[in-house]
């Protein structure tokens, strides 16, 4: 996956293993970078990244829409 979701416009984190450890993700989670170069918020950045992945096939689904230290 971190291969795959390499591009040239949009700047993923994506999660790393040391070569000598194996992973054991329930989940691929990535985070997409989402302020502009002025620092406001991109807020569509995400259903963008989203509709790109499901329309090659790949499920997504946010764990946390809104995050946990801002939950009642």
């Amino acid at each position: 996956y971190n291969e795959a979701l390499k591009t040239k416009n949009q700047k993923l984190v994506t999660p790393t293993v040391k070569g000598d450890r194996t992973s054991a993700w329930a989940q691929y989670s990535i985070r997409v970078q989402t302020k502009t170069k002025n620092y406001k918020p991109k807020t569509n950045v995400r259903d963008e990244m989203q509709a790109k992945l499901k329309a090659v096939g790949i499920p997504t689904a946010e764990h946390y829409p809104v995050p946990i230290n801002l939950q009642e």
